[in-house]
């Protein structure tokens, strides 16, 4: 019985403006928009060619095991996402709905009037960068999609939009 086609056993296409290196299982991507580092299980290698890389596992007999595969696909894509965060990055927009909800810049500092009688302050890494649009949108950017997506769960997390009237942070 032929095996399905994985995300796993695909190559990640490698772009020439991106600088790779891999030592000791540590993978690192270097691009215009920053740079990233990931460790490598030591049951993976990379092979990394000049238009591709590839991720196999040591053991081949160890393909069989449904935790290796899932493993593979799951660090690939993470290599995938690297790649593409450094060379275009990531984006996310929140809204801000509710009467008196607003957002605004002091500095690297976050300030978020959500209805509660003080208003809350969130600093992000310094990976994130946070733009305020007309008081109610907030523009997260990163080259790290991981860590975006946290800062984005942890502001919504603030005021989550509630599902009578949809006021929150969307």
């Amino acid at each position: 019985m032929k095996e399905k086609n994985r995300i796993g056993s695909q190559p990640v296409a490698r772009i020439d403006s991106i600088q790779l290196e891999y030592q000791k299982n540590l993978l690192t991507v270097k691009g215009p928009k920053g740079e990233l580092d990931l460790n490598i299980p030591q049951k993976f290698d990379l092979q990394i060619g000049k238009d591709a890389i590839s991720v196999v596992p040591i053991v081949m007999g160890d393909l069989k095991k449904k935790e290796i595969k899932d493993l593979q696909g799951t660090l690939r894509q993470i290599i995938f996402n690297m790649i593409e965060g450094v060379s275009n990055g990531f984006e996310k927009v929140l809204l801000l709905k509710g009467i008196g909800y607003k957002a605004q810049m002091e500095g690297e500092k976050l300030i978020l009037n959500l209805g509660y009688s003080l208003p809350i302050q969130y600093t992000a890494s310094k990976k994130i960068q946070i733009k305020v649009d007309k008081n109610v949108k907030i523009i997260l950017s990163s080259c790290d999609k991981q860590e975006l997506g946290q800062v984005a769960a942890d502001i919504r997390s603030f005021r989550p939009p509630e599902p009578y009237k949809g006021k929150g942070v969307h």
